[in-house]
C-alpha cells in the first residue's frame, strides 16, 4: 500500500504500478479528482472529512473507494476488473462504467446513488439510510438492489440480464 495526503497526490493522476494506493484528504480540502490510471493492477482509496473523488481508469485490475465524511464520488472506468464503492457520510455517488467486470456499491448515511453501466458484468447496489438510487444500465448482465431506510428506488435498462429489486422486492414500472 501507498500512502499519500491529500496536497503530495499528483494533480493530474498517478500512474498504477501493480500497489494500491490509498489517499488522506483532511476537513477543509478543496474538491478534486485523485485518480489512479493505466494497464497495471492498483486500487485507490480516498478517506476522510475532505472533499475529493476516488476515480479509477484503465484496463488494469482496481478498484475506487471512496471513504469518509467528505463529499465525493468514486468511480471506475475503463475495461479491467474492478468497483466502485462509495462509503460514509459524506454525498457521493459511486459510478462503474465500462466493459470491465464489476459492480457499483453506495453503503452509509450520506446521500447519493449506486450506478452501473456498460457492456461488464455488474451489479448496482444501494444500501443505508441515506437516499439514493440504484440504476443498472447497458447490455451486461447484473441486477439493480436498492436496500435501507432511505428513499430511492432500483432501476434496470437494458438488453442484458437482470432485474431491479427494492428492499428485497421486484420493483416493476
Amino acid at each position: 500500500m501507498i500512502y499519500y495526503e491529500a496536497k503530495d497526490f499528483p494533480v493530474d493522476a498517478l500512474l498504477a504500478i501493480g500497489e494500491d494506493v490509498k489517499v488522506h484528504v483532511p476537513k477543509g480540502a478543496k474538491m478534486r479528482d485523485y485518480k489512479l490510471v493505466g494497464g497495471q493492477d492498483g486500487s485507490i482509496t480516498v478517506a476522510g472529512d475532505g472533499d475529493g473523488h476516488a476515480q479509477r481508469d484503465g484496463d488494469g485490475e482496481g478498484s475506487a473507494t471512496r471513504d469518509g465524511g467528505g463529499d465525493g464520488n468514486s468511480y471506475r472506468y475503463g475495461d479491467g476488473y474492478g468497483h466502485a464503492h462509495r462509503d460514509g457520510d459524506g454525498y457521493g455517488t459511486a459510478l462503474r462504467d465500462g466493459d470491465g467486470e464489476g459492480g457499483a456499491y453506495r453503503w452509509g448515511a450520506g446521500n447519493g446513488g449506486a450506478h452501473r453501466y456498460g457492456d461488464g458484468y455488474g451489479h448496482a447496489q444501494r444500501d443505508g439510510g441515506g437516499d439514493g438510487d440504484a440504476w443498472r444500465d447497458g447490455d451486461g448482465n447484473g441486477n439493480a438492489w436498492r436496500h435501507g431506510d432511505g428513499n430511492g428506488r432500483a432501476w434496470r435498462n437494458g438488453a442484458g440480464d437482470g432485474r431491479a429489486y427494492r428492499t428485497g422486492e421486484i420493483e416493476e414500472d
